[in-house]
């Protein structure tokens, strides 16, 4: 009986991941975003009549220097027109703890990208981030990433 129970489990939490069409992070070596470097990513897109959800994904340090991350979401369609968007997404609170999940000094957000709901047209679109603050190093990201998923 206990093994029934574990192999359910098992099966529901497989099933919870069926909707996200893609998802990757890009370490940062040293835990630094330097301003040259542009983390991209590919994402075949199929389905034009779902509904869909984009996420930058953050692992941060608690001793990460501002209350906040500036950056710029790029993405090309399939035809090559381009749009980009700046974007503030805040990892601390006004007190000053963080946000998202931790464990020790690292911790996690995943930030959702609001203009994303459709993807009209049929192919890989490709999507570019880039630190956008006022320093050419930016000391206290551990990895960004990029989550997109169906809406049920």
């Amino acid at each position: 009986m206990r093994n029934f129970y574990l192999l359910f489990l098992l099966f529901f939490l497989a099933g919870c991941d069926q909707l996200v069409l893609f998802e990757k992070n890009t370490r940062l070596e040293q835990a630094e975003w330097n301003y040259l470097e542009k983390p991209a990513f590919e994402v075949m897109v199929e389905d034009t009549n779902a509904s869909y959800a984009a996420f930058v994904n953050i692992r941060f340090e608690a001793e990460y220097n501002y209350s906040n991350l500036f950056f710029l979401f790029n993405m090309q369609m399939p035809d090559g027109s381009q749009k980009q968007e700046r974007i503030e997404c805040e990892l601390f609170d006004k007190d000053g703890l963080p946000l998202g999940k931790g464990l020790g000094d690292l911790f996690f957000i995943r930030y959702r990208i609001p203009r994303i709901s459709r993807f009209h047209q049929i192919g890989t679109y490709q999507f570019m981030l880039e630190q956008n603050m006022r320093v050419d190093h930016l000391k206290g990201i551990h990895d960004i990433g990029i989550r997109i998923e169906k809406v049920k």
